[in-house]
């Protein structure tokens, strides 16, 4: 990761701690290629949810990740609204279906 993207996550964790929370992270820098078999692999209905291969992305330049929380007490991922890497509007960022 670029030096502020791990930083930023640093941060995050020392603050979730007190909460009794973890972060999980599922993927991080993602080679260009991977981006390109990802863009083929979607339906043309789903591609608003993964990065464009001919304007690269952000995992390709070390600066995104993709996590979720986990609990400290079970160790076990916290259930969320959507899925890892679900292609619905469940995993948009203001989604307003969530309980939390």
């Amino acid at each position: 990761l670029e030096r502020p993207a791990a930083e930023a996550l640093a941060r995050v964790a020392q603050k979730l701690r007190p909460l009794g929370y973890g972060l999980l992270i599922h993927d991080a820098y993602r080679p260009w290629y991977v981006t390109k078999i990802f863009w083929d692999a979607t339906p043309p209905d789903k591609k608003i949810f993964v990065a464009d291969p001919q304007q690269g992305s952000r995992h390709n330049r070390g600066c995104a990740v993709d996590l979720t929380l986990y609990d400290f007490k079970t160790g076990t991922p916290v259930v969320m609204t959507g899925g890892y890497d679900e292609m619905s509007e469940r995993s948009y960022a203001f989604y307003p279906g969530g309980t939390s």
